[in-house]
């Protein structure tokens, strides 16, 4: 069966029906708050700041276990909600007992969306600037920090850029 890999949104919002899900972990990658993101959660005037993938480390996320006659519709519709700013691909993730082949949506850092090149207090800023017609880029952060520890994931990095929010509010 094929497996998808979340590690922002799809950890606590998955679109898809899946049959289960465990914690899982991508090697070779890390998230960070780097894509800036103008629908859902901001606008092309004032994006939201949402996570994307990087280069190095580990990232601990969510894997789901789906049809195997679904997987193309999923993967079209990841590649739709994403946007250019991923690529959505298949790489191998780690499930408690096994190594699997999960389709992932990956950072383009070429692509003008992403912002890891911005400082992380400007990123913050960001982010309470930025609302969209479903929720406020804010939610989309403490959501995000709020799942991983549902999940029991320590992520310090979403830990430090929430606490950078926090202090950009002012």
């Amino acid at each position: 069966m094929p497996w998808i890999f979340g590690y922002g949104s799809l950890m606590w919002d998955p679109f898809f029906p899946y049959r289960r899900r465990e914690r899982a972990v991508l090697p070779g990658y890390h998230r960070a708050f780097v894509m800036a993101f103008a629908r859902t959660w901001g606008r092309p005037e004032a994006p939201c700041v949402v996570l994307g993938l990087e280069q190095g480390g580990t990232c601990e996320g969510v894997a789901y276990e789906v049809e195997t006659g679904r997987l193309p519709g999923i993967e079209e519709q990841l590649g739709a909600f994403e946007g250019e700013a991923f690529e959505v691909t298949r790489t191998r993730i780690l499930l408690e007992a096994e190594e699997v082949e999960a389709t992932v949506a990956l950072s383009r850092p070429s692509h003008p969306d992403y912002l890891g090149g911005i400082p992380e207090a400007t990123r913050a800023t960001m982010v309470h600037h930025a609302r969209g017609p479903d929720a406020s880029c804010l939610e989309y952060v403490r959501k995000s920090a709020e799942s991983l520890e549902r999940w029991g994931i320590e992520d310090r990095g979403v830990l430090q850029f929430l606490r950078q929010v926090e202090k950009a509010r002012g």
